[in-house]
């Protein structure tokens, strides 16, 4: 299903856990993350703040890595194909290839926290929460870029504090909106949408694949 967050279209579906190697995907990131929490060339080769080193396994940069083992996503990839499809087939009415790639997983823990970024090599993006502690809040946040988000809290007080927050067609009047997120969703949007993952608060570890995504036309 394809839904309109700040005008942005996000797709959203949940996977089949039974669908792929879901246990051992899994099973390989586990082992790599008691081998070290601390996986963060990402942070470190974009001068980024040492904040996100914190218990942070983020294999983005790394994935050659030979201290680790790397996954495979093979029995996934078809099941990513399609649903990108999916979305594309809505969006698009011309003929039109696109190819995708798996670029990290992450683990995060209490005191984890990611920066706000977009990712700026591609078109599009998915994350797939392969763990996530449901009584939690700790899932991505997105932010409103556009200018007028900013103040209208201030300048209509009355039309945010009545417009329902949890509709995602409301998410325009927000700076910042967090979906409505399950174990196992499956999320795809443009590239250019600012997200982060604030402080996680969760015991429970938070597992997440990303892949990138471009167009071509035919």
């Amino acid at each position: 299903m394809i839904k309109q967050l700040f005008g942005f279209p996000v797709y959203q579906k949940n996977i089949d856990p039974k669908s792929y190697d879901k246990s051992k995907i899994l099973d390989v990131i586990l082992k790599n993350y008691t081998r070290s929490n601390k996986r963060n060339e990402w942070t470190r080769l974009n001068g980024l703040n040492e904040y996100e080193s914190n218990n942070l396994h983020h294999s983005l940069e790394d994935e050659n890595n030979k201290n680790f083992e790397k996954p495979n996503y093979d029995t996934l990839a078809k099941i990513y194909e399609n649903e990108i499809k999916n979305y594309f087939d809505s969006l698009i009415n011309q003929p039109y290839q696109f190819k995708f790639y798996f670029v990290n997983y992450t683990v995060m823990k209490k005191g984890s926290q990611m920066m706000r970024h977009i990712h700026n090599n591609c078109q599009f993006t998915t994350i797939h929460f392969l763990k996530l502690d449901e009584n939690s809040k700790d899932t991505t946040v997105f932010h409103n870029t556009n200018d007028y988000a900013k103040f209208i809290k201030n300048m209509h007080p009355n039309l945010y504090e009545t417009l329902n927050s949890n509709l995602i067609e409301n998410s325009w009047i927000y700076k910042n909106y967090k979906l409505f997120t399950k174990e196992d969703d499956f999320f795809i949007f443009p590239a250019v949408t600012e997200h982060s993952v604030p402080i996680v608060h969760s015991d429970k570890k938070r597992i997440t694949i990303v892949t990138n995504i471009n167009i071509m036309k035919n």
